[in-house]
């Protein structure tokens, strides 16, 4: 059965949300600064985030309920790849969805040609929906001082 999701583009009214879902135990394990995020960090941070041209994030609805976010970091054709799903979401493979509705969405209404993760390595999770939705596998790295693997996929 094919779940279908809806991306719509985040707003002011998604801070809270996503701030929540951002201090998701699970979620802060599998980021790179795994300590909490205060309230005013994450207002000040989201608040830039909305009006950065090449920063697009986009919330997941599953019966205009929502269920997780994506977001691109673009620089140039090219763009780094944030997404995660609110717990209640989480074990039901919403995750593939989700990343291949966002990178759809992203290569049909901009110019990025080519999109990376690093997912660190004890995040096997992220590591199988990455391979799952397409992406090559670019073999481990260091990203702020951890060890991670490298991920990229190229619009065909």
């Amino acid at each position: 059965m094919t779940t279908q999701l809806s991306l719509r583009n985040a707003s002011q009214n998604d801070s809270r949300l996503l701030w929540e879902w951002a201090n998701d135990p699970i979620v802060r394990a599998s980021a790179f600064n795994t300590e909490p995020i205060p309230w005013e960090d994450h207002e000040n941070w989201f608040d830039k985030k909305l009006k950065d041209p090449n920063c697009f994030i986009y919330i997941a609805e599953l019966s205009n309920e929502p269920i997780g976010q994506i977001r691109f970091n673009c620089d140039g054709q090219s763009a780094n790849i944030d997404i995660h799903l609110a717990p209640e979401a989480r074990g039901k493979g919403l995750g593939t969805n989700l990343l291949t509705s966002g990178i759809e969405k992203i290569f049909a209404e901009s110019e990025i040609n080519e999109i990376h993760s690093s997912v660190k390595v004890e995040n096997a999770p992220s590591s199988k929906m990455f391979l799952k939705a397409g992406f090559s596998d670019l073999g481990k790295g260091i990203e702020n001082e951890q060890e991670v693997y490298n991920y990229v996929l190229k619009k065909s």
